[in-house]
């Protein structure tokens, strides 16, 4: 399973700042989050040379940073997977659209090892993990 961030805010916030491209975000508070990536970084990745947003607020939590968002404190750089049931309820929205602003980040791979011996817990936990991968894999594919 692939996670993927990419800048996410409420609809009004979107509007109110008619944002369309990431130079945008100089209109914006950036929310900081302790994720995998910087709000620094992801611009270098995106290849934004230099963006100076109008605030920044700084949460440790990611949950923290999705509910300050979906609040419309601002734009936060979130992972996908984490912001899920907002994105699908609409109280987020990735204000710039295109695939090329989402970033890879972490890749989760189910390890087991070949000498476990398998029981029904561990097939019903491997069937379960699998399910709602995929349940999360088909939401990010309707994003």
């Amino acid at each position: 399973m692939v996670e993927r961030l990419r800048p996410l805010c409420s609809p009004a916030l979107a509007k109110t700042l008619d944002m369309r491209t990431l130079q945008d975000l100089s209109r914006a508070t950036l929310i900081h989050s302790a994720n995998a990536l910087t709000w620094v970084e992801y611009l270098r990745r995106v290849e934004v040379k230099e963006l100076r947003p109008k605030n920044e607020l700084w949460l440790d939590r990611s949950i923290m940073a999705i509910e300050a968002a979906v609040d419309g404190l601002g734009v936060v750089l979130e992972s996908e997977i984490l912001a899920d049931e907002e994105l699908r309820d609409g109280r987020l929205v990735a204000p710039f659209g295109s695939p090329d602003l989402q970033v890879e980040t972490t890749t989760y791979f189910l390890v087991k090892s070949t000498g476990f011996r398998s029981g029904s817990r561990i097939a019903a936990f491997e069937k379960w993990l699998q399910a709602a991968i995929a349940a999360a894999q088909g939401a990010q594919s309707r994003l």
